[in-house]
């Protein structure tokens, strides 16, 4: 093995930081927002700006990457290089500023659909014009083994030092923090990991193309690992496609995935294999390249079978939308693969890059195509229970006998469209005031209490219904950072129970000498706080509990804070206590039986 200089390998470093300066600025930012995570949480006000940055820093690192892989392949001039930057980070700022703070299940997916476009840019942005197929394989295969080498190098680097701060932390009892090793992940994973990965980045492309180099060990894993398990899953595909027409039994909707998941791990072989395809060795190459595609059309007619099943009877959902739109693109590869002279590799990640933007951005989106199917399924349900008429929903006479069937259906629609989408969807169409009883209910809760102002039943469908429920949720409203008011107490602090990882108390220190203890006693179900007298108070849980469900039942977010207040005394000092959550089980009378986690705001006064 030859070891290189420390002068080489700063002077490896100090040309990757020439080469990609904006990647490698970005990680520097991320590890140090990272840092800044370590010693502060949700409730700083500055933290939902952070992990904005954060998700932005995850889009923008592949991007950059990409453009200047780009811009050396094509010799763009440095006037054009600039401007194109510039362009780029204006798209990362006005993606920060339009990233809503929430992050729901639509803003993720559509994150992870940039993030897969990002990643798959950076696998052509050199070969994005120039049909250099070898250079093209040989480049995504240097850069797959230089991830691999890169986490290899990190994790050992992270382990040693790790062990090390341990060691000094016993041997001289140092009383290290537990934050330290965080840090030193992050530093390791963001910095060290990135800047080692870019140092190994092909910069000779026109080069790669003449490079025979193929690793045997990629070889057999693929000709002896990879292909035999594709093999098996295929069998395993015909053998169930051959009990549908001989049961004449509709396919699973789960079949969807699997043949998903064979498709892909086929097609990842073959890319694997593709050098071989001219070697006379392995002639084989070309033989397995066609029969799999050939063998993968009667699949595609059977994921478009168990996909067309599923939306007749359920519409269109975002899962649903992506099974249909891999099934096209998996049928567009086939077909391309099997009759194309060319057979140009690039072609998979390219329109797999087009794929992911078109089905997360626009009207034909994955989310827009399923929010309109599903409203539309939503109005024909009610209209046909004649609840829906001259544009408005309205309630079902008192009384009524809709069936457990149609209510599940009902239930189940409201609760994917109130939860999953804007409430601006239904709320044009209703009278009652969907915000406020999301405020007041939950995003959770809020398909049950729109059934209940329609005078029908929430009947569980696809979630849960948590009026069912025997556990309960309840948090205080939020107030973005604002002050509380302390008028009058003399010490403010906080105090957390998670279970068994609990503190056993809390010590709260008083002057130089006083302090008094505060402490959750599971068993009991009580708050106890003892006064530096040695005195104790005690919270009883259950009435505090029992106040709450009565008027907000089982889960209630944003809870006014008077409803979540109370007030421990002794003769020397009073505590005002503000619960910010309360979580736990009750039994089957309702009672409480166990709270599994709190959060309390404790206000001290001594008299």
């Amino acid at each position: 093995m030859r070891f290189n200089s420390l002068q080489q390998i700063s002077q490896k470093a100090k040309e990757t930081i020439v080469r990609f300066p904006l990647p490698l600025i970005i990680c520097l930012f991320a590890a140090t927002a990272l840092l800044w995570l370590v010693d502060n949480n949700e409730k700083n006000e500055w933290f939902k700006y952070v992990i904005k940055f954060l998700v932005t820093c995850t889009i923008s690192l592949p991007a950059f990457i990409g453009l200047t892989l780009f811009c050396e392949r094509y010799y763009i001039k440095k006037r054009t290089v600039f401007a194109l930057h510039v362009m780029l980070l204006l798209f990362a700022f006005l993606y920060f500023y339009f990233l809503p703070y929430e992050f729901t299940e639509i803003t993720a997916a559509r994150h992870l659909l940039l993030l897969l476009a990002a990643h798959l840019a950076v696998s052509f942005a050199p070969f994005l014009v120039n049909a250099e197929m070898q250079g093209f394989w040989q480049f995504n295969k240097s850069l797959f083994l230089r991830f691999l080498t890169a986490g290899l190098y990190s994790f050992v680097l992270f382990a040693g030092l790790a062990l090390a701060i341990l060691a000094v932390d016993n041997l001289f009892e140092a009383a290290i923090r537990d934050e330290a090793y965080q840090r030193l992940f992050f530093i390791i994973a963001v910095i060290f990991n990135t800047w080692f990965f870019l140092s190994g980045v092909p910069r000779d492309f026109p080069g790669l193309e003449k490079e025979n180099d193929y690793p045997n060990g990629l070889r057999i894993f693929t000709q002896f690992v990879l292909l035999p398990l594709v093999t098996i899953y295929l069998g395993i595909l015909y053998v169930y496609e051959l009990k549908i027409l001989v049961t004449m039994n509709w396919p699973r909707g789960w079949v969807s995935y699997l043949v998903i998941g064979f498709s892909t791990a086929g097609i990842l072989a073959l890319l694997l294999v593709w050098p071989l395809r001219n070697d006379d060795r392995y002639k084989w190459v070309k033989t397995f390249t066609r029969l799999f595609y050939i063998a993968l059309l009667p699949l595609i007619a059977l994921l478009f079978l168990s996909i067309y099943i599923r939306v007749k009877e359920y519409g269109i959902t975002e899962n649903r939308y992506f099974i249909i739109v891999l099934a096209i693109w998996l049928l567009g590869n086939a077909i391309y693969f099997l009759f194309s002279r060319m057979k140009n590799i690039k072609v998979i990640p390219m329109s797999l890059f087009v794929v992911a933007l078109l089905s997360g951005f626009g009207p034909w989106s994955a989310f827009e195509v399923s929010k309109s199917n599903q409203r539309s399924r939503l109005i024909n349900l009610l209209s046909d229970q004649g609840m829906f008429k001259e544009n408005r929903i309205v309630p079902a006479p008192i009384g009524n006998a809709m069936d457990k069937e149609l209510r599940m259906k009902m239930g189940s629609l409201f609760d994917y469209l109130l939860s999953t989408h804007d409430i601006k969807i239904l709320q044009g169409i209703m009278d009652i005031n969907l915000d406020s009883l999301r405020v007041k209910h939950g995003k959770y809760r809020l398909a049950t209490m729109v059934m209940k102002s329609l005078n029908l039943e929430y009947e569980e469908g696809w979630r849960y219904d948590p009026e069912k429920s025997d556990k309960f949720q309840f948090t205080t409203e939020t107030h973005d950072g604002l002050p509380l008011n302390v008028d009058g107490y003399q010490l403010f602090f906080k105090y957390e129970y998670y279970g068994s990882e609990r503190e056993e108390s809390k010590k709260v220190q008083l002057d130089s000498t006083a302090f008094f203890m505060v402490d959750f006693i599971s068993d009991k179900n009580v708050l106890s706080i003892v006064d530096a007298d040695g005195v104790a108070s005690e919270l009883k849980m259950d009435a505090l509990v029992s106040r709450i469900h009565k008027e907000y039942s089982i889960t209630a977010f944003n809870l006014p804070e008077t409803l979540m207040m109370a007030t421990l005394q002794s003769e020397n000092m009073e505590c005002k206590l503000i619960f910010r959550s309360l979580y736990g089980t009750l039994s089957q009378k309702k009672e409480l039986k166990e709270i599994t986690s709190l959060q309390v705001d404790v206000l001290y006064r001594k008299k």
